[in-house]
């Protein structure tokens, strides 16, 4: 996203949402609040379970937000370089929604309290309980999945590159075939190339995409591409279709990533 901004008066916003809301937000500025409290673990904890990352975060401050049967809710997000313009207690902030959610207190011994009697900082827990909402997940796991942090303005990625197959979290098995179509300029010399990463950030195999038609155009191009894998050990993975860059001039540079499960 850009970081490029406004200033405007505004209130301080609150990272504590009903749960039945799901968003991503970027706070540049950080913010004068506390984080959800609650369950959480640090972000090398979970990192697993979220199939890529748009950008890199800062491992020992990031964290993630657990439910009672340990699904991850939400996240926060510091960067491992503070774009130009954030401070470095900036961070993205995301919330998956959670269906049948409810939030309890309980004491010591177990006994059940009034939320807004509830000490936290005391021997007092708060439990969050419900099901992340997959719909949810899937959407917002995409915007992070494509997030990057630029400066400036360029052309969306989206009116560069559409993709057909694979379709997000769609189960693969080798040999894989993907397609789908990209405006000219996407390619150099008929082509472009798809890498297959595990959640790990691993490559476990790339090919080129190459056009089916005349790619001297900036109109739509089909493209299509066939890769062989050995699936790995973890479940998640992300196809990254790459835009050919020989000018390796960081504004051509474009990626879009497609969560998938082996």
């Amino acid at each position: 996203m850009p970081v490029d901004r406004q200033t405007s008066d505004r209130a301080t916003p609150s990272l504590e949402s009903g749960q039945e809301m799901a968003y991503v937000v970027a706070i540049p500025d950080g913010l004068g609040t506390e984080i959800p409290v609650g369950s959480n673990e640090a972000w090398q904890s979970v990192a697993e379970r979220q199939s890529y990352l748009g950008f890199a975060v800062d491992e020992a401050r990031s964290q993630a937000f657990l439910l009672e049967n340990d699904e991850v809710w939400g996240y926060l997000l510091y960067p491992a370089t503070p774009p130009r313009g954030w401070s470095n207690n900036g961070f993205v902030f995301v919330q998956y929604a959670v269906d049948d959610g409810e939030v309890r207190c309980y004491d010591a011994n177990g006994q059940p309290k009034a939320r807004n009697d509830c000490d936290t900082m005391g021997h007092d827990t708060l439990v969050r309980r419900g099901t992340v909402s997959e719909s949810s997940r899937s959407a917002i796991d995409l915007i992070l999945n494509n997030w990057e942090f630029i400066e400036g303005s360029r052309r969306a990625t989206d009116d560069l590159i559409r993709v057909d197959i694979p379709v997000p979290y769609m189960k693969i098995s080798s040999p894989l075939t993907v397609s789908g179509e990209a405006r000219g300029p996407y390619y150099f010399e008929g082509s472009f190339s798809v890498i297959l990463e595990d959640s790990e950030g691993h490559t476990l195999t790339q090919a080129p995409a190459t056009a089916q038609s005349d790619w001297m155009t900036n109109d739509w191009v089909p493209f299509e591409a066939t890769f062989q894998f050995e699936a790995p050990e973890v479940k998640n993975g992300v196809v990254v279709f790459e835009r050919a860059n020989p000018s390796g001039l960081e504004e051509n540079a474009r990626r879009l990533a497609i969560p998938v499960r082996f």
